[in-house]
């Protein structure tokens, strides 16, 4: 079942609609719908246009939470404008949409191109372009699609725009697509190139194939600081002409804590929306459930980045997965404790927050005159938060957590993790992944990433199978060992490149009260397999 199951993708997929580049554009970047107050009165029952001064940056003790019900108002026009429009045509015509904003714009995304997450819910898209690595970060974000919405297809439009394109560039990208959650590659690059490595297209026909569709597994999830990502956008920060490359505010950590997650504690991560999180989440047992159309993704752990609004349920569900024995990291130098609520609710609801903060992270957490690099908290079932401090500049000067100290919070949870990588190799993140590709040469990128690529891995259920992949992007060969968390009583490994398919010696051994079924994984550099498990 499981070769055939590999060996009859054809990757044979509807017609598709490509719409590439979707973005606000206006003088300085910026626009306004003229049906914006009518649509935000009928959403919150009051006039946007007093505060209309705060959206240039003016000062208010509310400004925070005017600004993220401004602009999540603008994000949700956008997603029911043109992406709607899309999505209607697509089905009326039997298409497939390929929507994709333009990178950077995915990471730092609010005042140009809305809520990427939420527009994920009809198009998922990614884009890599200029050069190697640039628009990595983007991969995760357009594959919370598949997370919160149960999306089948996630795009990624690869090689754009590069000075040179090699064969080894082709499946270095291409790798690092499938790997982060893409599975529909648009390649642009011309035919000679395809065609002097004529394994190239059958690579990704397969790959694409088998990752489609199907439920990802995955035990860390981490909230989406759409919210605080509204709330610091201030008009006319830019220039009037040429291409802008937005930033992340200096105190919003989520793309860093990404990558230190998948480069050095060498977990998988889904990004989460607070609003899917908050209105379908729920608690069972000591895990996190997600609860879809297409069935239902379990959490072991719950990461709350830098951030400095949050949803009063969201938190609400947060402290029941604490007090059920759920494990939690928060970072950033203060936890938030204003709450994203019409200022009329304001009082009570900030109350509220703060009270359910002290309940997870301890009294002490919200104690001005405490000031410590981290603060930890237990509850009588076992629940565990860590509330992580700040300890080092990204090279795009946001603050950030260095990925040791995420890695040794993970190990110290002492939880059956999906997949072990013993002797992977390691990349502290250093914030070079988030900076804009004008200023990569500056940084010198090819030192801090010495490898040229990484070692990752994604899993997902498909067709009653468990497919592992396994993407080795960097010069460097791997071999190791594998574990694999279940009692497996066939493994078969597979290679998108050459169509091989062979079965693997499997041992079983226990690891925090868990059976995993160990293999031998060997991958060559810039190489990849599917291990495929009944």
């Amino acid at each position: 079942h499981l070769s055939d199951l590999f060996l009859s993708l054809t990757g044979a997929h509807a017609p598709v609609f490509c719409l590439t580049d979707i973005a606000y554009h206006a003088p300085n970047h910026r626009n306004w719908s003229p049906d914006f107050n009518r649509v935000f009165m009928e959403r919150y029952g009051i006039d946007p246009a007093p505060w209309y001064p705060l959206i240039y940056d003016a000062e208010d003790d509310h400004a925070d939470r005017i600004k993220a019900m401004l602009f999540s108002c603008r994000a949700e026009m956008l997603k029911e404008g043109i992406y709607r429009a899309i999505e209607e045509f697509c089905g009326e015509h039997g298409m497939t949409p390929l929507c994709c904003v333009q990178e950077p714009k995915l990471s730092a995304p609010s005042g140009l191109s809305g809520d990427v997450v939420g527009v994920g819910s009809i198009a998922p898209g990614a884009m890599q372009e200029r050069r190697y690595l640039y628009g990595l970060n983007s991969l995760k974000i357009a594959a919370a699609g598949t997370d919160n919405y149960g999306c089948d297809t996630v795009s990624c439009h690869l090689y754009r725009d590069y000075a040179t394109l090699t064969p080894d560039i082709l499946y270095q990208d291409a790798i690092n697509a499938l790997v982060r959650g893409s599975n529909l590659l648009v390649a642009h690059a011309d035919e000679q190139l395809l065609s002097t490595d004529v394994t190239y297209v059958d690579f990704v026909r397969r790959a694409q194939a088998l990752l489609r569709g199907g439920r990802h597994v995955c035990d860390v999830a981490m909230m989406y600081p759409i919210y605080s990502l509204h709330s610091s956008v201030s008009f006319y920060e830019a220039t009037t002409s040429g291409f802008e490359y937005p930033d992340l505010p200096g105190d919003i950590d989520y793309t860093t804590l990404i990558n230190a997650l998948s480069f050095y504690a060498g977990r998988d991560v889904s990004l989460l929306h607070p609003d899917v999180l908050s209105e379908r989440g729920s608690v069972r047992g000591n895990q996190l459930v997600l609860s879809l159309d297409k069935g239902e993704n379990a959490y072991r752990v719950l990461i709350l980045p830098a951030s400095r609004l949050l949803c009063p349920r969201l938190m609400q569900l947060v402290r029941r997965f604490f007090e059920a024995g759920g494990k939690i990291i928060a970072t950033g130098e203060r936890l938030a404790t204003r709450a994203l609520v019409p200022l009329s609710e304001a009082a009570t609801a900030d109350a509220g927050l703060r009270e359910d903060l002290c309940a997870v992270f301890g009294e002490k957490a919200l104690d001005p005159d405490i000031v410590a690099g981290q603060q930890y908290h237990r509850s009588e079932a076992g629940g565990e938060a860590y509330w992580l401090c700040p300890d080092t500049t990204a090279a795009d000067g946001t603050m950030m957590v260095s990925s040791a100290r995420v890695a040794r919070v993970l190990y110290r949870f002492e939880q059956p993790f999906d997949v072990y990588i013993p002797n992977k190799p390691r990349h502290a993140e250093t914030g070079v992944l988030g900076n804009p590709y004008s200023e990569f040469s500056v940084i010198r990128e090819e030192i801090l990433l010495p490898l040229g690529g990484m070692l990752e891995y994604l899993h997902k259920q498909v067709q009653g199978c468990e497919v592992y992949f396994f993407g080795n992007s960097a010069t460097r060969d791997f071999e190791g060992e594998v574990l694999l968390r279940g009692r497996f009583s066939r493994l078969m490994l597979c290679d998108p490149k050459s169509g091989e398919v062979r079965p693997l010696t499997v041992q079983r051994l226990s690891r925090h009260g868990c059976v995993y079924s160990r293999i031998e994984l060997s991958l060559p550099a810039l190489s990849s397999c599917f291990v495929l498990a009944e």
